[in-house]
């Protein structure tokens, strides 16, 4: 059915996205603690998009500034 395709879209999705901040994890980043939870905050929240009910309207975290 459409519901399990959908969810791999998301999962897809969700990849990229996290694959684009992965420098944020990264040991010799310079980068003030209160960021760096903020980064670990949203990778965290895009991890978590899997729980969310409906895979057609998927609410994405906003990326820290």
């Amino acid at each position: 059915g459409q519901i399990p395709e959908q969810w791999d879209i998301v999962r897809e999705k969700r990849y990229i996205k996290l694959q684009s901040c992965d420098w944020t994890v990264l040991p010799d980043v310079p980068m003030a603690p209160s960021v760096l939870t903020e980064w670990e905050t949203y990778r965290q929240a895009l991890r978590d998009v899997t729980d969310q009910s409906d895979p057609f309207n998927i609410v994405w975290p906003t990326p820290p500034a």
